[in-house]
């Protein structure tokens, strides 16, 4: 695969994660506008007793679209 391809396929899976993860004015955001409103927030994914738990920092302004996206994947998967 080379750049080009990765670059069109991160493309291609950014936009899906848009339509079936994220609601509201999140799901027309550019990339640029996701960047930094979800996929930077600070979260960790935590796995304990085999169970998955989404832990974000409390009061972050994104925290619950970020959730909201968490429990969507968990719905298809």
């Amino acid at each position: 695969m080379n750049s080009t391809q990765a670059a069109a396929a991160a493309t291609d899976l950014v936009r899906w994660f848009q339509l079936i993860c994220l609601d509201g004015a999140r799901v027309k955001a550019r990339p640029k506008k996701l960047r930094w409103s979800v996929f930077h927030s600070p979260g960790r994914l935590v796995r304990s007793a085999r169970r998955d738990i989404v832990r974000v920092l409390d009061g972050w302004p994104s925290a619950e679209a970020l959730l909201s996206a968490y429990r969507r994947i968990v719905l298809i998967t």
